[in-house]
This record gives structure tokens, C-alpha cells and sequence, in this order.
């Protein structure tokens, strides 16, 4: 939903322009917002008044949010810049790829292999979230977050555990973090970082309004989206105050109980892990987990010294992800638009990412950087990821042997050119289609198995084809809302756009002669490299107005 003329003229602690209002919950309103001093939007969430006036939550606003905007993590959302003036808030990455609970509440489920991928991926978040002392208190559906490509993050972190005490301190309030943020479903399928789940009855129950008990505590978007390090606290944040509270391994592996009970509510539909004798429904829902099922079901036992470890999860979900299948890649919400009521609102799109053919690192890109090496050994994790659980068998026929043709060097050809090659050698082929900088359309971009692997007959190789430079994100250009035409044309012209004209709009707020957006026709969120696009460019309020 668009923000107010008067709100998008307000520049939140006097450097965040409101562009977006994305949702609000019973503690916290989210927004899209423009960082005016490094021009890139961001996720700005603004704690409410009656929050922001407990002296206590600020000091442990304050102790959280100081070490969490130090993390590093590719999985764990960046906080990009904090405070406390004029009222609490935290600014964030802004992913494109919609929430955990927003992908539930749609009706959608997980299948195990998927369920193991976002897990893993979690589980090694959460190794390096413990290694520092630190804990989220507030895992749920809610706080894992996509970016355009599927990739989870969590998010949250500093922000649940400081209200965890709030919460549990009032009786009207949620004892759950996870219930801090956004209860209320967003009004735009583009608030992507509401935090909470839909309150509407077809949506799965928000286990943030739940009630903590023994054995059942319920649940609470870096490096590689090229996040900058965070920034220091801005002028008048609370510089003073309590010190970071360092949490014991028991009280983490409440994080790891979480994330198991989320887990099996992502594919099942419940956080129930166990079944009552008789229950035959209860036991048919179970079965569907499988392999994780066993895993799982320790991860969250009632008995906190019980639990597994963070790094213990991410073992035990390695062994047996051989016993499953390839994953397909995670539906993302965010591929559910409305329609666009006019060519002005061209820049509030949201954006349609769907992907065809991901590339491997994509479906994989877990990293090697914080936890013992001797754990993961780096075959049986790429093994495993890449190739969805077939590693056993697949790995097999990349073994290297004189009866076995080897992979020739393809890349650079055509797919004409290296399609009859595989053939020729017995192989079966797979085209993936790819976008990759620097890389013609209709050319081999790389094999799997690379060059000079041997294959077996009768195997698979994947031709990586490229269908050209990857495409640009109509929501990355908001950028240009404001500039003068000239300012704008060089930024689209460096982008490798072709601005080929002008188109004069109504607009109560920019003043004539200023940008307010591309004149982008209804459905189209990505452009090509090369694209010729028109700017909108204000006359002024209109007339009648």
C-alpha cells in the first residue's frame, strides 16, 4: 500500500524516506524506505510509542541490536543501521521473496527435501548465531524470509529477544516473539517483511499467539545479495545502557526446538511431533515427513539437555538427506500480484520472480565459513544439496575410469553445436537455462559434470545455457523517483538501458520536471538489458485537484 503524500515527505530520523507501508502488527509497523544517504531501499521497522516508552525495552533494545548489526551470516538478514530516536526502530535488508508464513498461509506446503534444504541452511545460521553467545527466541515461520531466488534468511534477530520479556510480562500481549511484529496479514502482497502470520481463518495459526508450554515453546531475508556491513548507530541512538546478554547452550537449543517444530509445521501443517496411539490421522501426517521425522523428533525433545545442537541438526539433517529426493525449488508468495491501477504506479509493482532453471550454486549456496570443517566434508555437502539427495548414485557416474567417455569442453558452443556432442557419447542431456553476466544467449555457460570428468553411458549431463545478461528488476529503479530527466537517463543508460522518451503525469507531490517512475506496461517487472523505456516524468498536480 502506498504511503500518503504526507508520509512519503517525511524523512524517518532524518535519513529514511518512506516509500511503502508494508504492515503493521500489535507492536511495530514496517515500511519500504529509501536509505537518502546511500540511495538503496531498505526494510525500515518502526517500534510503536507505547513500546518505545518502557525505559527497559530500550536498554535491551540497545544491548540486542549493538552485537546482531555486527553479524555476519549469509543467511541471516543484515541490520543495516538502528536507534532509538525519535522512537525505536531497525533498518534491514528488504528481500523480495515474501515470508515462511506468508508461503503457508497460501496453502502451500513444503516436501521433506525441501523442508531439509531450508532447514540446513537455518541450522548453519544458527551455529553461527550461537558461536557468538547469542540466541533468536523468536524461530518461527515468520521470521524466515526469501530473497528472489529462494534463498531463506532469518530475521529478527536482537529484535525477538528483546521483547521476549515485554511479552511474557503482559497478559494481553503474545508470549511469543514471534508475535512482536505484524499480526495483521499485509494489505499488498508486496509487504514481504510482515513479519506475522494472516489473521485471516484459512491461514495457518500464527504460532506466535500461542501459549508456551513444557515440551511445546511455539516459534518466533550478506554476503551474497552483496549487503554492506552494517552501519554504526545514527545520532541519538542509546548509546548506554544494559549489556549484551550472553545465552547458555541450553536456552539455544530452544532455538534448534523451534526450527524443528517449524519444520515439520512447513510440511505437515502441525508442530506436532508425536502421535497418540490409535490416531491414525496423527500417524498418516508424520509419515509424510519421512527420514526427517526421526531427526526432528529429537531436535525438539521436551527435555532441553536432550536437544540437539545447532550443529548437531545440521549432521544429522546431512545423513539423511541421501534417503530423499531432489528438491524442486520453494514457490515463492511473492509471485502472487495484483494488478497495477495505473502506469504512475509502475515502481509498486511487486516483482515476479520466477526462475526457470536455477542455477546449482543457487539451490545449494550453503557456506563453509563457521563450522567445523571436519563435519561437513565438502563433497557430501555439495553432493547432497546440489544434486538433491542422490549423491550416492549420482557421484557414481562421475567417476573417472578409462572404459568411460570423458566430458568434453563445451562451453562457449551453441546448444545446436553441443547437444549432438552428448548425444553422440551415450549421454542423456539436461538444458538449464541460465542468466549470468557476460554470457551470450543461446551458449553454454558451463556442464555438470565439468570438462574432463568421466561419464558413464546412459548418464545425465546438464548443459547450462544462458538466455543472456540477467535481467533488471523494475522495483530496483525506485532509485530514480525524484531526479531530474538528465540525472535519470545517465542512471538507466549506466544500467544499459535505452531511455527513449518522455511521459507527462499528474502528481500532487514531485514537482514538475522531476522523475516519478517508468512508463512500464501492466505484467512486465524485469527488463532486458537494452530495453528502450519511457520516464514518467510530473506536470504537476492535476487541475481538477
Amino acid at each position: 500500500m502506498m504511503v500518503s503524500p504526507a508520509e512519503s515527505l517525511r524523512a524517518f530520523g532524518d535519513r529514511y524516506r518512506l516509500l511503502e507501508f508494508v504492515g503493521e502488527g500489535s507492536n511495530a509497523r514496517v515500511y519500504l524506505a529509501e536509505d537518502l544517504t546511500l540511495h538503496r531501499r531498505v526494510a525500515l521497522k518502526i517500534l510503536k510509542v507505547e513500546i518505545a516508552d518502557d525505559t527497559s525495552f530500550r536498554d535491551r533494545f540497545a544491548a540486542e541490536m549493538r552485537p546482531t548489526s555486527l553479524l555476519n551470516h549469509p543467511r541471516v538478514l543484515p541490520v543495516y543501521d538502528w536507534g532509538l530516536d525519535p522512537q525505536p526502530y531497525s533498518v534491514t535488508e528488504y528481500l523480495t521473496g515474501g515470508s515462511l508464513v506468508m508461503l503457508l498461509g497460501a496453502g502451500h506446503r513444503l516436501t521433506p527435501s525441501q523442508a531439509l534444504a531450508m532447514g540446513l541452511e537455518a541450522a548453519r545460521a544458527l551455529v553461527n548465531i550461537h558461536a557468538g553467545g547469542r540466541a533468536h527466541l523468536g524461530l518461527g515461520a515468520s521470521a524466515i524470509l526469501f530473497d528472489s531466488g529462494a534463498r531463506p534468511y532469518i530475521s529478527d534477530l536482537g529484535l525477538s529477544a528483546a521483547l521476549a520479556p515485554a511479552a511474557t510480562g503482559d497478559d494481553d500481549a503474545p508470549e511469543d516473539p514471534e508475535a512482536l511484529q505484524d499480526d495483521d496479514a499485509p494489505e499488498d502482497p508486496e509487504a514481504l517483511q510482515d513479519d506475522d502470520a494472516p489473521e485471516d481463518g484459512d491461514a495457518p495459526e500464527d504460532p506466535g499467539d500461542a501459549s508456551s508450554g513444557a515440551g511445546e515453546t511455539p516459534p518466533g531475508g550478506p554476503a551474497e545479495t552483496g549487503a554492506e556491513p552494517a552501519t554504526e548507530p545514527q545520532e541519538g541512538s542509546h548509546e548506554q545502557g544494559a549489556a549484551a546478554r550472553s545465552y547458555s547452550p541450553l536456552e539455544q537449543t530452544q532455538d534448534v526446538h523451534d526450527l524443528a517444530l517449524l519444520l515439520c509445521e512447513a510440511v505437515t501443517g502441525s508442530r506436532v511431533l508425536t502421535s497418540d496411539d490409535g490416531d491414525d490421522a496423527s500417524a498418516a501426517s508424520l509419515s509424510a515427513l519421512g527420514p526427517l521425522h526421526a531427526v526432528l523428533a529429537r531436535a525438539a525433545a521436551a527435555e532441553p539437555a536432550e536437544r540437539l545442537s545447532a550443529a548437531d541438526l545440521a549432521e544429522e539433517l546431512l545423513r539423511v538427506a541421501n534417503l530423499l529426493p531432489r528438491p524442486d525449488p520453494i514457490p515463492l508468495p511473492s509471485q502472487y500480484s495484483p494488478p497495477v491501477a495505473s502506469a504512475a504506479a509502475a515502481f509498486d509493482r511487486t516483482e515476479d520472480f520466477a526462475r526457470v532453471g536455477p542455477s546449482v550454486s543457487e539451490r545449494s549456496a550453503v557456506p563453509l565459513d563457521d563450522a567445523p570443517r571436519w563435519r561437513w566434508p565438502g563433497i557430501v555437502l555439495a553432493a547432497i544439496l546440489v544434486l538433491g539427495g542422490a549423491a550416492a548414485g549420482v557421484w557414481t557416474l562421475f567417476l573417472r575410469g578409462a572404459d568411460h567417455p570423458a566430458v568434453p569442453e563445451l562451453e562457449g558452443r551453441t546448444l545446436a553445436d553441443a547437444m549432438p556432442v552428448a548425444v553422440d557419447l551415450g549421454w542423456e542431456v539436461n538444458e538449464i537455462l541460465v542468466r549470468e553476466p557476460g554470457t551470450g544467449r543461446g551458449r553454454v555457460v558451463r556442464t555438470e559434470p565439468p570438462a574432463g570428468v568421466s561419464l558413464v553411458e546412459g548418464a545425465t549431463l546438464d548443459l547450462f545455457v544462458s538466455l543472456g545478461e540477467p535481467l533488471i528488476p523494475v522495483s530496483d529503479l525506485r532509485f530514480l523517483y525524484g531526479m531530474t530527466v538528465q540525472d535519470a537517463t545517465d542512471e538507466l543508460e549506466d544500467l544499459g538501458l535505452d531511455p527513449s522518451g518522455e511521459t507527462l503525469v499528474n502528481d500532487p507531490v514531485v514537482p514538475p520536471g522531476l522523475v516519478v517512475g517508468l512508463d512500464v506496461p501492466d505484467g512486465v517487472y524485469e527488463l532486458e538489458v537494452g530495453a528502450a523505456v519511457d520516464l514518467l516524468v510530473s506536470d504537476g498536480p492535476s487541475e481538477a485537484g
